[in-house]
């Protein structure tokens, strides 16, 4: 598989620089939303790119939460292809309670209530090889995530700065065995990472601006 755009993994947002989307999924992404099964206030931000072999299938599951619904699947190549739903019963077994076709040139259009659990949704085995791209948005809560995640390290990496700066400092005005020169160098290194420190601190604020 190959993902493109924002990467989630483990519901959550990937601090990652994305790979960019391709004309190609640019040009699915906007046929898609022409045909109307994409809306546009959900226009993706992220594609998943799969190559199936023959044989190949997908085990009951709820797609991410960090996703916004619904999740779109354009399938190509095969016109035999299945997707089935159902839930788990008492015995924690997969009960399917509907399947549908997948044919190629198709898009596969997974909202609510189905897109959520107790509803589960899985890739019955290929009956031949199949390429499909899977569609989806980033939640606003998922990025509100991110960027709080983002200004704890700022502020993690800001107080991490403080302490050495304060230690160079306390060296520094001891003057223990250290030159002159070696003492002015320490200074300096304080006062770079003194600098750091607001650098790191007047981030993680823009960020707490924007969640």
């Amino acid at each position: 598989m190959m993902h493109f755009g924002a990467y989630v993994h483990n519901n959550r947002l990937q601090d990652a620089q994305p790979m960019p989307f391709t004309s190609e999924i640019h040009m699915a992404c906007a046929a898609l939303v022409k045909a109307g099964a994409m809306p546009y206030d959900t226009w993706a931000d992220a594609c998943t790119v799969g190559m199936y072999e023959e044989g190949s299938w997908l085990p009951p599951h709820e797609d991410s939460r960090a996703f916004e619904r619904p999740i779109v699947i354009l399938s190509l190549l095969s016109d035999e292809q299945e997707m089935t739903f159902g839930q788990v019963d008492n015995l924690g077994e997969y009960r399917e309670k509907a399947r549908i076709r997948m044919p190629a040139r198709s898009a596969t259009i997974i909202d609510a209530p189905a897109a959520y659990a107790p509803w589960l949704h899985a890739l019955a085995p290929a009956p031949t090889g199949r390429i499909s791209l899977t569609f989806r948005r980033v939640s606003p809560e998922a990025r509100r995530a991110l960027q709080v995640e983002r200004m704890e390290t700022e502020r993690a990496g800001a107080m991490q700065s403080l302490k050495c700066a304060a230690q160079l400092q306390e060296r520094a005005a001891s003057g223990r065995g250290l030159s002159q020169n070696e003492i002015k160098k320490l200074r300096k290194k304080a006062r770079a990472k003194q600098a750091k420190v607001q650098t790191k601190l007047n981030h993680a604020n823009n960020l707490a601006m924007e969640t």
